[in-house]
């Protein structure tokens, strides 16, 4: 993985926040389909039971300490880590890479035109 925590996943429905499931929460990297996303593993069955493509537009956004938010494909999800350092440790790692991923894309570079 890219960047791990504990965390919960919850989803945001007409103002209100819903658990969905907790356990260990990660950024990956998918090389089999080219992809990159977000997976909640139990820690008992060891086996992903969350997961959210993350295109490389996707941002986190700090509401608290140790609650980030961000658009995903349904609804908007929030992750409520454990630990305000682990919080904080995983969303630098996450942007530093969203950042690569939007510089190997051209996203935010300007175009010179010659005339």
């Amino acid at each position: 993985t890219l960047s791990t925590a504990v965390a919960q996943v919850l989803h945001g429905y007409n103002g209100t926040w819903r658990k969905q499931a907790c356990g260990v929460f990660c950024f990956v990297k998918d090389y089999q389909n080219r992809s990159y996303c977000f997976r909640l593993y139990d820690l008992r069955s060891r086996l992903s039971i969350y997961e959210e493509l993350v295109p490389a537009s996707l941002r986190l956004e700090k509401a608290l300490d140790v609650f980030y938010t961000f658009d995903g494909s349904n609804c908007k999800i929030g992750i409520n880590f454990v630990d305000r350092d682990e919080a904080q440790t995983f969303s630098h790692h996450f942007h530093s890479k969203q950042e690569d991923r939007q510089s190997k894309k051209g996203f935010g570079k300007s175009i010179l035109t010659l005339t």
